[in-house]
């Protein structure tokens, strides 16, 4: 992801999608709260804890030349991302 900083045409490319992912995910937290179907949390930063699994996941397994998931597909590590958000924002009941 480095070429971002020296290519200013990928950059174009790529950062309206980014922001346009973030903005989607941020609209459709906040309908969840409203809906009481999350917690009320700051949808903004649930959007950056999930992004961040993803990320996380994407760019440091290829920096640090080892995988410890590689026995799974990626849709099951998705899978797992998503179970683990879910399950954290879910609203309990009393």
């Amino acid at each position: 992801m480095q070429e971002i900083h020296r290519e200013p045409e990928l950059r174009e490319a790529i950062l309206p999608l980014f922001k346009r992912i973030r903005h989607l995910l941020q609209e459709y937290l906040e309908q969840q709260i409203e809906r009481k179907t999350v917690q009320d949390l700051d949808a903004a930063v649930m959007v950056e804890a999930i992004l961040g699994m993803f990320f996380s996941y994407g760019l440091l397994t290829p920096l640090l030349g080892e995988d410890s998931t590689a026995e799974f597909p990626s849709a099951q590590i998705v899978s797992q991302f998503v179970d683990i958000f879910v399950e954290g924002t879910i609203r309990k009941s009393p």
